[in-house]
């Protein structure tokens, strides 16, 4: 019984562990598309902070994860930044695997965007 108590068992191969979950992992990542308008209004977005917090929220979004996010007006959704004024990045999403930016602003224009003006 000390014997038993001694030894050591061999770590489980990943085969092994993949039996317990027949399933598997599913791992949802995104292409996030930029339209021009994006690009421009994110180029020439004063403060650098928020450029560098706007892009790494859409490295997250990459990686498959959302986040803070919802719905607007029919396929139109919102990411929400929470830094600064608040900005919003609207997008659209085809299929499983597409985002698509399609505008975006912070807190005080959200009205207007979402509205499509």
């Amino acid at each position: 019984m000390a014997e038993a108590a001694g030894r050591q068992t061999a770590p489980k191969t990943p085969q092994q562990l993949d039996s317990k979950y027949p399933n598997g992992y599913i791992v949802v990542m995104y292409i996030v598309r930029q339209t021009e308008e994006f690009v421009a209004w994110l180029d020439e977005l004063k403060d650098k902070r928020a450029q560098v917090r706007i892009a790494a929220r859409l490295r997250q979004a990459e990686s498959g994860s959302l986040g803070d996010w919802q719905p607007v007006a029919g396929e139109v959704s919102e990411l929400r930044v929470h830094y600064g004024p608040g900005y919003r990045l609207y997008f659209v999403r085809r299929g499983k695997i597409i985002v698509v930016m399609l505008n975006a602003g912070d807190k005080s224009t959200q009205n207007a965007i979402s509205a499509g003006r």
